[in-house]
């Protein structure tokens, strides 16, 4: 959340139905003096926020920096995973996954190839599966969004192939098996390589949605809540 044009910070209703219309979370870049307010607010409206990162320079690139603003306060503060920003910072989502635990409130998912350039998932320096894994260890279960940029006139192939590399992290150890949820329980069933599975989901029945950025005057073009896909 944004402040206003006059300076205002948003105020106690529009946090509320920010919250409760997007993901059941917050995502958020606080001030660093601002976090005893925010333990009292996520304790009257019971909606967690997630620090977002935002790559090298942004006064929450480093893993361990969102780490140490975060002790001591509320467990419903936590950390927003953007995989891209904590490669171009040299970080590794992997080790945010396992530093933040139960405090992961999001995961924006883009692969860096060096630091410095954006890819397909797969062709840079994430280690998808692994950080799929982890999130199924610490049994996450709020939005996984796949972050696509590079080809705002024809992105679907390319899609195609993150949600490939995806799938490889939500099949995990059991070949042919993929989580979902049904009524809020996690489920088993078999990975579907062709077809739709509109109400497939990520490890332990978090949400995924396919996101694309910078597209028809930066709207989101496709938001979806399933696999569309395979």
């Amino acid at each position: 959340m944004t402040p206003h044009a006059d300076g205002r910070g948003p105020t106690r209703r529009e946090v509320l139905a920010a919250g409760l219309a997007a993901t059941g979370y917050l995502t958020v870049d606080p001030d660093p003096d601002s976090f005893d307010l925010l333990d009292k607010l996520v304790e009257e409206y019971g909606i967690p926020i997630g620090i977002h990162n935002h790559g090298p320079g942004h006064k929450y690139a480093l893993i361990d920096t969102i780490a140490r603003s975060i002790k001591d306060h509320s467990p419903k503060i936590g950390c927003c995973i953007d995989t891209g920003h904590f490669l171009r910072s040299k970080e590794d989502p992997v080790r945010a996954v396992e530093v933040f635990g139960k405090r992961v409130y999001g995961v924006h998912l883009k692969d860096v190839k060096n630091a410095e350039t954006f890819t397909l998932l797969g062709q840079g320096d994430l280690r998808t599966v692994d950080l799929l894994k982890a999130l199924a260890a610490n049994g996450y279960g709020h939005c996984l969004a796949i972050e696509y940029e590079e080809k705002p006139e024809g992105p679907l192939e390319d899609i195609k192939a993150c949600l490939a590399e995806a799938r490889k992290g939500h099949c995990g150890d059991r070949p042919g098996l993929i989580s979902i949820t049904r009524g809020g329980e996690p489920q088993t069933a078999p990975c579907r390589r062709n077809g739709r599975a509109s109400d497939q989901r990520s490890p332990h029945g978090s949400s995924v949605i396919v996101q694309f950025d910078r597209a028809i005057s930066s709207a989101m073009v496709l938001k979806s809540t399933g696999l569309v896909t395979w």
